[in-house]
Order: structure tokens, then C-alpha cells, then sequence
């Protein structure tokens, strides 16, 4: 069967203003480096991320074992190692806004300097930070050269 020789491993990995992680804790410090807040102190903040983890309680996001071991199994860079495919990032923003936490393009900081660390090959371009690294080619130019 030709389908069953067709491997399924992801051979590219490539995002406009992706999270870092959907350990929302995790972000504090990147936030604080860039702008001294930490979106889990704002009150408004607090209540999406209650609700993000499906409770009732913000403290349990905390102190919860279940709730821990979620955080931690949602925690993306934690999970990058040498064998990742190639990764493109970058971002559009306009403007870095601290109280833009869901797209922010500190987010792709983080994403890009885990996995150039973990030997994974990067290629990341936001101007406001300023972050280049790897290639400057186009997303459709990536997917080709990757996907041939």
C-alpha cells in the first residue's frame, strides 16, 4: 500500500504570532524582560486563564496537581528536542503592546532562542524586537524548499 509507506513526521513548522506556550504561566517572564508586567498579576487577565483551564479557581492554576501536570504537559518548548523539523516565525505586529499578551511577538523570542538551543534550525524575523535569525525568505518560500 503506497499511503502506508507515507511517513506522517511533520517536515516543517511554520507561524505568523504564535503563543510560546500554552503554560500561560510561563509567559510572566517573558513579559516581565520586555515590559516589568506579569499578565498573570492583571486582575482582568486572571479570569480568562481560570476559565482557559477549565476551573474555578485561580489559585488552584497553582497549587492543583492535576492543574500542574496539565501546565506542564502544555508547555511547548519544553517538549523541542534535535529531531524537530525546521521552524519559521514571524510576526506583523505594528506595535509592541504589554497588554497584548495573546500574539505577542515576545512569544516568538522565546520559541526561537529554545529551539536554536536545542539544535533545531530556526528561522525568525520580527523587526520590532529586533530578533533575526536564519533566513529571511518568505513563509511560501520556506514551504517550498521544505516541503519539495
Amino acid at each position: 500500500d503506497p499511503i502506508a509507506r507515507e511517513s506522517t513526521r511533520i517536515r516543517a513548522v511554520a507561524a505568523y504570532d504564535p503563543q510560546s506556550s500554552y503554560d500561560i504561566f510561563s509567559w510572566d517572564p517573558l513579559f516581565m524582560e520586555a515590559y516589568g508586567v506579569r499578565p498573570t498579576d492583571d486582575p482582568k487577565f486572571q479570569p480568562r486563564v481560570t476559565a482557559f483551564y477549565g476551573t474555578t479557581s485561580f489559585q488552584a492554576l497553582k497549587t492543583d496537581p492535576a492543574i500542574l501536570a496539565m501546565r506542564k504537559d502544555l508547555d511547548m518548548p519544553s517538549k523541542m528536542d534535535r529531531s524537530d523539523p525546521e521552524m519559521w516565525l514571524a510576526s506583523n505586529q505594528t506595535d509592541l503592546k504589554p497588554s497584548n499578551v495573546l500574539h505577542n511577538p515576545v512569544h516568538i523570542k522565546r520559541l526561537a532562542e529554545t529551539a536554536q538551543s536545542k539544535g533545531i534550525k530556526v528561522n525568525a524575523q520580527v523587526p520590532l524586537l529586533p530578533l533575526s535569525m536564519g533566513s529571511t525568505e518568505s513563509l511560501r518560500d520556506f514551504f517550498l524548499r521544505t516541503l519539495k
